[in-house]
């Protein structure tokens, strides 16, 4: 099994696929409006267009392969993505968040990802999410794992930052959501490369959390700072905050099984659509030859 492309298909799983809210408002419960405005808040516009853009683009891809051209695919990945997948995904959103976060827990939220401490937060942190510095990690880190399923010994990741700064980035990572997530997806990860071996599993694991901690640490310095880490860590002290990381762990959990079944629904969808095209053609000439 080729590890590489395994560990870099997994990683990048993290980064949810998602739209612009704004048209959705007004249909939505008063639960579904704050959820909305919440994740608004904590992605930023920018950052739910760019997801949507990348969401409609592997969609429009699976299409070209089935066939279709690629304005053509374009059209009709945007039309499932916004009429479909969007709505899917904020209803299973709503059932996950609704386990245990409140409209309290969302407005707390909102609140904080408003302030100038959360929005700045935010903003550094975003790093995180950035294609450029994934693939770095990646490339750290995968000829290690190629290693260990090897049999060899793998070495480990040092970095040289100031003590207060890995304090501060290791409570952060302890008390949001990143340290589950991050166990979420070795598992995932670890499961596939190890499917019957626990030694290996174990070992891989084990290597994995203590690095992927550290190369996440460094990624993120200097951009994000002491100041905002200590923000983060703030709001996932309170009770809100405890809900809102245990939650998106929950998330994480399942979107692949989520994902998959998407895909599968698109793929479903899109079977007919040579003929559907050729019928919404033939329909428009007939109408256009009964005009007098």
């Amino acid at each position: 099994m080729n590890c590489r492309y395994l560990v870099r298909g997994l990683f990048l799983i993290s980064v949810f696929l998602t739209s612009s809210v704004a048209s959705c408002l007004a249909e939505d419960s008063s639960y579904r409006k704050l959820l909305l405005e919440f994740i608004q808040k904590k992605e930023g516009t920018r950052s739910l267009l760019q997801k949507r853009e990348k969401a409609v683009g592997a969609y429009s891809s699976l299409l070209v392969s089935m066939g279709c051209p690629e304005e053509l695919a374009r059209q009709r990945a945007c039309k499932f993505h916004d009429e479909v997948h969007f709505p899917d995904r904020m209803n299973w959103m709503e059932s996950k968040y609704k386990q245990s976060v409140t409209e309290q827990d969302l407005k707390n939220g909102i609140t904080f990802f408003s302030s100038t401490a959360g929005s700045l937060a935010k903003e550094h942190l975003s790093v995180y999410h950035d294609e450029k510095v994934q693939a770095q990690m990646f490339n750290k880190i995968t000829p290690d794992i190629e290693k260990i399923v090897a049999g060899e010994k793998a070495g480990s990741v040092s970095v040289s930052l100031p003590k207060s700064y890995q304090k501060a980035y290791r409570e952060y990572y302890k008390l949001s959501s990143q340290e589950k997530s991050m166990g979420v997806l070795i598992g995932q990860i670890v499961s596939m490369i190890s499917p019957d071996d626990e030694k290996l599993a174990a070992s891989l694991a084990e290597y994995m959390n203590e690095n992927m901690m550290l190369l996440l640490m460094e990624a993120g310095y200097p951009t994000v700072t002491e100041a905002d880490l200590k923000a983060f860590s703030d709001f996932f002290k309170t009770e809100s905050g405890k809900k809102f990381s245990k939650t998106n762990a929950d998330i994480l959990q399942d979107v692949m099984n989520f994902s998959t079944s998407e895909t599968t629904k698109f793929q479903l969808s899109q079977k007919n659509w040579m003929e559907e095209e050729a019928a919404k053609t033939d329909s428009a000439a007939a109408s256009k030859a009964a005009k007098p």
